[in-house]
């Protein structure tokens, strides 16, 4: 169980240096930068998804007994079962191309929102001209 512990503790800092990033690209990022991030959230998703990909992890699962964990244990043992399966239930490149595709949509709505408040602008600017 103390393996399966450090895996997931593994997992969840690479989930959360990914939430990092998007939250950066979401926010501070430069317009001009989304296509380097893009790639190093592939790059982190990839390794997120090999981090439950191991072929260790099923020999580890298999080898905890349950009777054995405390009542904690068991309830963290269960989700980690869960999450395992939801992870490797979808297809690693769709993953990294997803993530390619959210950071471009992020990007794609600031200019759209940026163009959005230029124009509003203008529509007020000639509201009150005449």
């Amino acid at each position: 169980m103390d393996e399966l512990k450090k895996i997931f503790q593994e997992y969840y800092i690479l989930n959360d240096i990914c939430g990092i990033l998007f939250w950066d690209n979401a926010t501070y990022l430069p317009q001009n930068s989304f296509q380097s991030r893009s790639e190093q959230l592939a790059v982190l998703i990839r390794l997120t998804d090999t981090t439950l990909r191991n072929d260790g992890l099923d020999s580890l699962i298999n080898n905890v007994r349950i009777i054995d964990l405390s009542v904690h244990d068991k309830k963290n043992f269960i989700l980690m079962k869960e999450i395992i399966n939801q992870e490797n239930s979808v297809d690693p490149l769709l993953k990294e191309k997803l993530t390619r595709k959210k950071i471009e949509c992020e990007q794609f709505w600031r200019l759209a929102k940026k163009k959005m408040i230029s124009l509003s602008s203008v529509r007020l600017l000639t509201m009150f001209s005449h």
